[in-house]
Formats: structure tokens, sequence, C-alpha cells
């Protein structure tokens, strides 16, 4: 588990701690859900971060249920020495709204703690959101590339680089020279 939180915290500069660590209350507005959940996340209010995220969400982590969610998110702070998430929200913009899903950007700054934040600066960060009955909902398995470890760029033939390359190599008769 603490593994899982400083990785995902070194590649999206701390959008993926708070994302897995997502629990967003419900509202009429998208981007108040965004401003609630990190407003929560730089208090280490988890019950309230897992509060304002799908349960699809929390559940990826390997929690069965609310509470143990809440508790990972706890003990993962507690590990890490930390009283809140070290990420400050700049600014939200709504990018899309549809009758059951929307997109917020988020300006996120890193303001010290796990990692230098000198090293990073000011990011944007789309952050999905669903619709649960009325409220609207943190949706991190729609978030998709950004909040997931690079990969190696994919080359037809070459899917695995360290299997042998498939070369086929036609027959070719020696002459016999003696």
């Amino acid at each position: 588990m603490l593994a899982v939180v400083i990785v995902l915290v070194v590649l999206c500069g701390g959008a993926g701690l708070l994302a897995y660590f997502s629990g967003v209350f419900g509202g009429s507005d998208p981007t108040e859900v965004v401003e609630d959940y990190f407003a929560a996340a730089q208090r280490g209010d988890c019950a309230k971060m897992i509060e304002l995220v799908t349960e699809e969400s929390w559940r990826q982590g390997g929690a069965t249920s609310r509470a143990q969610a809440i508790s990972e998110c706890e003990q993962g702070m507690a590990e890490l020495g930390m009283s809140g998430v070290p990420v400050q929200l700049l600014g939200t913009r709504l990018v899309s709204e549809g009758s059951d899903t929307a997109v917020v950007a988020a300006t996120i700054n890193p303001t010290g703690g796990l990692i230098d934040d000198s090293l990073m600066g000011p990011m944007d960060v789309d952050i999905a959101l669903r619709k649960e009955g009325r409220d609207w909902l943190i949706d991190t398995t729609a978030m998709g590339p950004g909040l997931e470890p690079p990969t190696a760029p994919s080359l037809p033939g070459l899917d695995d680089p360290l299997a042998p390359p498939d070369i086929e190599i036609p027959d070719i008769e020696i002459p016999d020279l003696n």
C-alpha cells in the first residue's frame, strides 16, 4: 500500500495520491466536488475524501468496505508522517459536463512533503466525475492516461522488448566447396 502511494505521488505530482484516496461529497457542480476533495485532502480528512469518490475508485486500492478505505487512507498518511496531502489546488475549470459524466481541469501545485517541489511546478490534471443519483463523485477508474505510470512506446512487432525478435530467416543452401 505504501509503495503504491509513493509511486502515484512521484509519477503524478500528488494527483495520483489524491485520486487514490478520493471520496467526493456530492454537489450540483462538479468543480465544487473537486474543490471540496482537495480541501479535505489538505486537511487529511480521509472520511471526506472517500465520501467524494465512487465506490469503484476506493475499491481500486483493495478495500472491501468504505470503513476499510478510510482506515487505509489514514494509515497511509500516518506512515508518511503527514496530516494532509501536500498539494495545493490553484484553480478548477469545467471542461465538459454531460448528463452523467463530467471532466474538471484542476491546476495543482506540490507544497512540499513527499516530493521536492522545486522539481515540479504547477500542473493541470483532468479529473473525471460520474453522477450517482444527484451527486457528482470523482471517478478515478475513468481518468486513464496521466494518472498511470508511463509506458514504453509500442512498436509493431516489438510489444515485448525483452522477447527475442520474430525474424524469419530463409533457408539457404550453402554449396560444398571441397
